[in-house]
Formats: C-alpha cells, sequence, structure tokens
C-alpha cells in the first residue's frame, strides 16, 4: 500500500539522514530578502551555513526575479524603522518632561527635583539615539554599497533556474494556474486576491501567479536535472502550501509531495520553515546557529506576516499578537479574568459579584475571520444549551462580545456582521453586550493599546451609536451608565448632562 500511495507517508529517520546529507536545498524569495532584516549576527551566521552547503543549494528564476525586485524597497523599509525609533525614543523624554511641568513639582512639592532624573533621562536617549544614527550610517542603504547582495551573488553563481522565453510560455502557466486555483489545487491559491503585475525582460508578469511559477520551475529542474532528494525552505505559512489538521502544521500539502514525486521525478522531499531548518541544520550539518538568532528568525517571520496586508496569515498572527494585550486590557477593567477552560468562551470575569462571559475577535475582511466568528458563536451557543454548562451558567448573568478593529472605517461593516451572527445564536444571557475596540499601534515595535469605539446591546434593531447619528465618532465611556456612547459633558445613551449632573428626557 505504501508504494502506492507514497505521499501520504512520513519520511524515515534513514531517508531523513540521506536527505539532509545529499539533497538539493531550494529557498523561497523571504528565505534572500529577510538578510536585510537581520541583526548582522544571525545574518553572519545564517550566510556561513549557506557557504557550507554552497555546492546543494539552488533557487528558481522566480525566486531571483522577486529578490531583484524586492530589494530595495526592504531596505528602504529598514530605514524607516531607524527614523521611527528615533521619534519613539525623542518622544518619550518629551512627553515624561511635559507631563512633569503639568506636576508644577517645584512649586508644590519640596523633596522631590526632576531637573536630576530628566537630565539623566535626556543623556541616556542622547546615548542611544548616537549610536542609532552611527548604526544606521553602517547599514545598506538604497544607493550604497550591497555587500549582502554581493555575498547572495556569490553564493548563487550558476544557481539560479532558467527564466521564461516568451510571454506565449507564461500565458500558459498562467492558464495553468487558473484551473489549479479554480479546484484549490496547491500552491498558489491563496494568492488570487493579488492584483500587482510588471513588466521586465519583454515579458508580462502578474502576482498572482508568482508561487505557481515557483513550484513549476522547482519541479521542472528536477526532472530536467534528475534530482532525486530536495529540501525546500519556505518563509510561506499560507495553507496552499501546508498541511495543517485542527491548526497544527503537519508538513507539506501531499499535492505537492505526490506531484514532485510524479513529474519531477524526486524520491526524497521534505519542507521546512527557516526557524526549523536552522534548528535542524545544528544536529544534521553540525552548524553553530545560535538560539538567539533562531528566536530573531521567527521574530522576523512573524512580524513580515503581520505586515502583509489582506493575508489570512497576517490575521492569524497579528491575533495571537493582540492576545496578551486584550488580557492585560480586560485586567484593568475587571477585578479577576479567568482564562475559560471549557471552550465555550474565551474569558469569564469577575468585577464584584457580577461575572461575565467574553469572546473576542480580530476584524478582518476574509474568509478567516467570517469562519473564526462562526465557530466561535456556535460553540458559545452549544455549551450553552448542554447541561454541563447550566450549573455554570446561573453564576454567569452577562455576556459581552469584545470585536478588534483596526480602522474606525471598519466599525459600522464589522458591527453588523457580528451582530447579525449573535443575534441569531440566542445566547441565554440576561445581558448581551457588543463592544468594538480600535486597535492602536504605530509601527511593530511599539505598545499596543485598546480604545472603545462604540457599545450596543444585542438584540435592538439599531446600533445605539449609529441611530444617534454619531457616526465613525470616537467616544468615552459614560460616567453614569458606563456606555461608551459618552461625548462632550453628555451621554447619548443615558442621556446624562456631566455639567449639571442630570438626566435630559
Amino acid at each position: 500500500m505504501k508504494t502506492q500511495f507514497k505521499a501520504f507517508y512520513k519520511l524515515t529517520d534513514k531517508e531523513l539522514k540521506d536527505l539532509w546529507e545529499n539533497g538539493l536545498i531550494v529557498f523561497d524569495t523571504n528565505v534572500l530578502l529577510d538578510l536585510y532584516r537581520y541583526q548582522s549576527k544571525t545574518r553572519d551566521e545564517f550566510l556561513a551555513l549557506l557557504k557550507k552547503v554552497k555546492d546543494r543549494i539552488w533557487i528558481p528564476h522566480q525566486v531571483g526575479l522577486e529578490y531583484q525586485r524586492n530589494r530595495l524597497k526592504v531596505i528602504s523599509d529598514q530605514h524607516k524603522m531607524f527614523a521611527k525609533t528615533r521619534g519613539v525614543v525623542q518622544g518619550a523624554v518629551a512627553k515624561v518632561e511635559e507631563e512633569f511641568k503639568k506636576l508644577q513639582l517645584k512649586d508644590r512639592h519640596s523633596h522631590i527635583n526632576p531637573d536630576e532624573y530628566l537630565d539623566k533621562l535626556k543623556e541616556v536617549s542622547d546615548e542611544f539615539v548616537e549610536k542609532l544614527i552611527a548604526e544606521e550610517a553602517k547599514s545598506t542603504h538604497v544607493n550604497s554599497e550591497d555587500k549582502i547582495r554581493d555575498e547572495i551573488d556569490k553564493l548563487f553563481s550558476r544557481k539560479v533556474g532558467k527564466g521564461f522565453k516568451s510571454q506565449e510560455e507564461i500565458e500558459k502557466a498562467y492558464q495553468q494556474a487558473e484551473d489549479r486555483y479554480d479546484q484549490k489545487t496547491p500552491p498558489g491559491y491563496a494568492d488570487e486576491g493579488k492584483e500587482d503585475a510588471f513588466s521586465i525582460g519583454g515579458l508580462k508578469y502578474q502576482a498572482k501567479y508568482g508561487d505557481y511559477l515557483f513550484w513549476r520551475q522547482l519541479v521542472d529542474y528536477c526532472a530536467a536535472r534528475k534530482k532525486e532528494k530536495v529540501i525546500l525552505i519556505i518563509s510561506d505559512q499560507k495553507e496552499d502550501w501546508w498541511h495543517k489538521v485542527s491548526g497544527q502544521t503537519i508538513g507539506p500539502r501531499i499535492e505537492l509531495i505526490e506531484e514532485i514525486q510524479r513529474e519531477g521525478k524526486v524520491k526524497l522531499f521534505h519542507m521546512y520553515n527557516l526557524k526549523r531548518f536552522l534548528e535542524l541544520s545544528v544536529e544534521h550539518l553540525e552548524t553553530s546557529i545560535g538560539e538567539e538568532s533562531i528566536q530573531e528568525v521567527e521574530i522576523i517571520s512573524l512580524k513580515r506576516h503581520l505586515i502583509n496586508n489582506n493575508n489570512i496569515s497576517r490575521t492569524k498572527a497579528l491575533r495571537s499578537e493582540l492576545s496578551g494585550n486584550f488580557y492585560n486590557w480586560l485586567s484593568t477593567r475587571y477585578s479577576r479574568v479567568l482564562q475559560n477552560t471549557q471552550e465555550a468562551f474565551d474569558y469569564i470575569v469577575q468585577q464584584g459579584d457580577r461575572s461575565v462571559a467574553i469572546i473576542w475577535e480580530l476584524y478582518a475582511e476574509n474568509n478567516y475571520f467570517r469562519v473564526n466568528l462562526e465557530e466561535k458563536i456556535n460553540d458559545a451557543k452549544f455549551y450553552s444549551d448542554s447541561s454541563v454548562m447550566r450549573q455554570a451558567l446561573d453564576k454567569i448573568f452577562d455576556f459581552e462580545f469584545y470585536l478588534i478593529v483596526e480602522d474606525v472605517n471598519q466599525i459600522w461593516k464589522a458591527t453588523k456582521r457580528v451582530k447579525r451572527a449573535l443575534v441569531k445564536a440566542e445566547l441565554p444571557f440576561k445581558n448581551k453586550l457588543g463592544h468594538i475596540l480600535l486597535v492602536n499601534y504605530n509601527g511593530l515595535d511599539e505598545d499596543i493599546n485598546f480604545q472603545k469605539l462604540s457599545t450596543f446591546t444585542i438584540g435592538q434593531e439599531e446600533i445605539k451609536s449609529r441611530k444617534l447619528g454619531i457616526q465613525q465618532t470616537l467616544l468615552s465611556d459614560c460616567p453614569k451608565c458606563g456606555m461608551a456612547a459618552f461625548q462632550g459633558d453628555r451621554c447619548y445613551a443615558c442621556r446624562y448632562c456631566e455639567t449639571d449632573g442630570r438626566i435630559i428626557r
């Protein structure tokens, strides 16, 4: 049976050893571009690894093309981070100085003199900024000599595959890709929404077919050059590359293994992300990759996916990133926050005698958000209706759903979708509220916080803030009713007026 369905079987330890010792090692584009994002220590260690296996490395033409096209943008983005970091440091010092002035410590407190503290803070800040400027001067600029590319050129000399010879050849490949995308045959169908296009060498390319062209060139090369053992290092996390079961990555998609065995005549094939490849290289290739370098590779990979707009992987990664921050935010509003172990809700929070069941989700305009939302609400409905949860629910009177948005312009579309799903579920709670939170962050390395935009009662015909005509307005919590409908000196929910403390009828 194994001989007929070999793609479904994992490689044996003996086969993996053979693969690591003799296999062709192939990289995708971001593995090369990330060299510009790493600290020098991580970059040097990875380049040393490549030199160690230089006789076995190779990249398809599509990888080389995408690297050359995106290299300057990555360099430019890195330099923007220098400017952002300087702004954060200098802004923090100015903020502290401003807050001290507001306290009027010199006039009001004889024992607190902020000048000495501010002088030391400025000294540390200035020293850090000077080092930052020096590091930026040493780094690669868009117009400077690119030593990283020089290293890549040496390593991959005569190790880049051939490109397409005509537009007719490219169009034929595009048609093959379209047919595969219709059938959800990997890889590439997850990029179907990309609209970028460019021309080079008299040929027209479309970004949405990039992954398929990369894969096609790899399979064809293996068949033509009789490469029977292949390791593919890929930074992509999408489902059209990886076989995932219940959220756990098992390995390459079975379709990819079967295709490269059948058409590429490859006998041994396996895929790794770069982090895993570096970890295993210590054992199989006797490299000296440090733990700090491996951690940086993982972090850079995550950040790259956070920046990649309209990508399901980005949504998953960002949601994971926000999870801890949301927990901390809840902890400032409730006396006790418990991670729920029954999987019915994300948290059970307590404030005095009041207990609240909480679900939260990150809004995104993709299928991942839609499916995840439906599954969460269905799970909550199932557990709420079960006898197992009845006793617990007797002590939980309220339910709240927190939906996090990245843009205030998403508020009405996001609220409408969540409200419809929650009303349909008919969860058995006395009080049911929905909240829209705006996540605030200015760059991935800065603190993340949340600002409540609006609150609505689940079951109402209209969203309160929209009904009152205050669309896309940032509201604060009312000191009287607690609803996020307070603006100026009055609440649009309970009609409380802060100026004279009365309820406006």
